[in-house]
């Protein structure tokens, strides 16, 4: 079982059609006879641009609200991919929203009249020879319902420009290049940025600089935070 496909949602396959169909709907998870977790789990479904946004509200306001967050990706998940993975995938959000220390996590929310519709979260990525500050996003959701709208772009998005404003260097994310690349992300090697476990997916390795400059290979061996440190995860 693999849980990290950086989110599903509603891209009307945040992973283009093929393969990467598998990363769900909810958080990129488990690539279900496919590959990795992480890559499902940041992974959104595609018909991004299909219909129009309506009234929506981006924000870091989780403060409270941390069980509806967990309940937004159990149920997105329950519907894509049944209850045992849905409840696999609640114990990991659990696990990175209240074990995680401040400084290494960035959760974004969109709301709809006050409803939590959508969750995208980035992690701390501490790579052991290089001083640039690296978070990689996973995991990712959008409730079924409002899935098809946009949202899950237009969330990841939020999450970057607020990274690039808190100083961060570089985002790194496990998933459909296909959706990706629509929010900035490129294809690397695991020569160019090594991944912290074996990739079953490696085309799904992507980063983008959020500086003024082309980003560089990243320098030594990659440390994540503890809810990400499963190998099965990846």
């Amino acid at each position: 079982m693999k849980a990290l496909r950086s989110g599903r949602e509603d891209l009307d396959q945040g992973l283009a059609p093929g393969p990467w169909t598998k990363w769900g709907r909810g958080l990129p998870f488990w690539w279900v006879g496919f590959g990795s977790a992480l890559g499902r789990l940041a992974t959104l479904r595609s018909c991004d641009n299909t219909r129009q946004l309506v009234d929506m509200e981006y924000s870091a306001s989780i403060i409270g609200r941390e069980q509806q967050i967990i309940d937004l990706f159990i149920a997105s998940f329950a519907e894509s991919d049944g209850t045992e993975e849905a409840a696999l995938i609640g114990e990991f959000v659990r696990h990175m929203l209240h074990d995680t220390p401040e400084r290494d996590l960035f959760v974004f929310i969109a709301e709809d009249s006050g409803e939590i519709i959508g969750s995208v979260m980035f992690s701390r990525l501490i790579y052991d020879e290089d001083e640039r500050v690296v978070f990689i996003l996973s995991p990712l959701a959008v409730a079924t319902e409002h899935q098809g709208k946009g949202i899950g772009q237009s969330l990841v998005t939020y999450g970057l420009k607020a990274l690039e404003a808190a100083h961060v260097d570089a985002a790194l994310t496990y998933g459909d290049p296909a959706y990706y690349s629509k929010v900035g992300f490129l294809q690397i090697s695991e020569a160019f940025a090594a991944a912290p476990f074996a990739l079953t997916r490696p085309e799904g390795w992507l980063a983008q600089s959020l500086t003024d400059t082309e980003l560089a290979p990243l320098k030594g061996s990659p440390h994540c935070v503890e809810a990400l440190s499963n190998p099965m995860l990846w």
